[in-house]
């Protein structure tokens, strides 16, 4: 069984996508929301739906 990107995903089907946060922990340390961020496969998903 292969690794499936929810975000590679969504980008095949022309689903806007939006990636709000990964919440207080990176790595399995407690870090605070903001220095966890919301980088997924290397980039921020901040897309909205047309209309």
């Amino acid at each position: 069984m292969s690794h499936v990107r929810f975000s590679d995903t969504v980008a095949e089907a022309g689903v806007s996508f939006f990636f709000k946060q990964w919440g207080e922990f990176s790595y399995g340390t407690r870090v605070g929301k903001r220095s966890a961020g919301s980088m997924l496969d290397g980039r921020e998903h901040k897309e909205f739906p047309n209309g």
